[in-house]
């Protein structure tokens, strides 16, 4: 039983300072044990793996400092207070207002979601719908969808300048594709008026 303790605190310790670690540099430092003895001592520790990297990092509860959205990164690396990318976006989908198209959710949670989106969909645990001809992805609570479909409906009704003040995260990317625009525009003489301006 020392000996078990022992390994836990070790295992608590080497976490406390490096953070996250892979289960090949946890088998390294720690005299090569098993992987199902690793994953046994991880569980009694309450482990998190990431849900970016293909789940490859580890982290402990006790580590993670999540954000209000419940989401925490270690240098690049992303973990979830809800675990791994699919349990992740579901549950982002779930509580979101409006639903998400994949590209909404990439921005939030910095990885690729489109698979994990497809696959939820196929399972039956999200519903997806198109809107203005792109899939936006809804709860599969069919209350909660009928709500995120109105607001959804009611966003897309709205100028880009009032969907700015009601969501200013949004003004950095409606700013680039105005300018885009706008450049587009432009003859070659008033382009080379700008670049001197």
């Amino acid at each position: 039983m020392k000996t078990q303790k022992y390994h836990l605190q070790a295992i608590k310790e080497f976490f406390d300072q490096h953070k996250i670690a892979t289960i090949d540099e946890l088998r390294e430092n720690f005299g090569d044990p098993a992987r199902c003895t690793l994953f046994r001592k991880l569980g009694e520790l309450q482990y998190l793996s990431s849900y970016s990297h293909r789940g490859k990092y580890y982290t402990l509860k006790s580590i993670a400092g999540f954000d209000a959205r419940g989401l925490w990164r270690w240098r690049s690396v992303s973990f979830s207070r809800f675990g791994n990318l699919l349990k992740t976006t579901e549950a982002f989908v779930d509580e979101s207002q409006a639903g998400y198209r994949a590209s909404e959710l990439k921005e939030i949670l910095q990885v690729k979601t489109k698979h994990a989106l497809t696959h939820l969909v196929r399972q039956g645990r999200l519903q997806r719908e198109a809107f203005d001809s792109i899939y936006v992805y809804l709860s599969a609570k069919d209350r909660v969808a009928r709500g995120q479909r109105k607001a959804r409906e009611m966003r897309s009704a709205q100028p880009p300048a009032a969907l700015i003040v009601a969501n200013p995260d949004l003004a950095t990317e409606e700013a680039k594709a105005m300018l885009v625009l706008f450049c587009s525009m432009l003859d070659e003489r008033q382009r080379r008026f700008r670049r001197r301006a």
